[in-house]
């Protein structure tokens, strides 16, 4: 899988492309993204991105300042950023 850094992780989640960064802690396969991991973003059926709220601010699930950051990335190419909570209720993830 090709590296790249974490912004242009984000970006190319956003276009359906499978990437990593360098230290592989931030990832794509296209259709999800990971944060260590953890899955910080989702590509719905019609091709909707949907962030996961995993920040400290604006009433999301906090897990760390880098998964923080990540998210964040995500948030600015994503067409929605979604609490976790609220994903996990309509059915769109399985855990938080």
């Amino acid at each position: 899988m090709k590296r790249t850094n974490n912004k242009n992780v984000a970006t190319n989640w956003a276009c359906n492309t499978p990437v990593k960064s360098h230290n592989g802690q931030l990832s794509t396969d296209g259709q999800n993204l990971y944060s260590y991991r953890k899955l910080i973003g989702i590509t719905l059926s019609d091709g909707t991105k949907i962030a996961l709220n995993y920040m400290r601010h604006g009433g999301g699930c906090y897990i760390s300042q880098s998964t923080s950051t990540h998210v964040s990335m995500a948030s600015g190419v994503a067409h929605q950023t979604m609490n976790p909570k609220v994903a996990k209720e309509a059915g769109l993830i399985n855990k938080i």
